[in-house]
């Protein structure tokens, strides 16, 4: 039965289990806070497309977790940049999970987002 459930509905389930878990992914040692106030959401872009996402209060501020079943391409990444910088109040950490992989492009900029807008953005493929 879990598996039919709505990705962003998994993930939010996921999300309140997190109780100050560590991993490793990728060779890099990630820290989760414990998650509160976790929410489901429908986002859309200027282009009109919508997307998946979930947000939480974490103790180090609000998390965005944006979920795309589908590869992030460079153009993807740029709405969905553009409408979380619109949100009030802003995610001091996003996080975009796609289950298909990436683009280049797209994980280039990801990383020039790190550093000219203070935002923290990882990319999960």
């Amino acid at each position: 039965m879990v598996a039919r459930k709505d990705l962003s509905v998994r993930m939010a389930d996921l999300m309140h289990k997190f109780d100050n878990e560590a991993f490793v992914l990728s060779g890099r040692r990630y820290k989760l806070s414990a998650f509160r106030d976790i929410a489901v959401l429908k986002l859309r872009t200027g282009a009109g497309n919508y997307f998946d996402a979930v947000s939480a209060q974490g103790q180090d501020g609000l998390w965005l977790v944006v979920l795309k079943k589908d590869p992030v391409q460079e153009n993807d990444l740029n709405g969905i940049l553009e409408e979380i910088k619109k949100l009030d109040p802003r995610p001091a950490r996003s996080v975009i999970v796609s289950l298909s992989g990436l683009d280049e492009n797209a994980r280039v900029r990801a990383l020039q987002e790190n550093c000219g807008y203070g935002m923290k953005t990882n990319l999960i493929a």
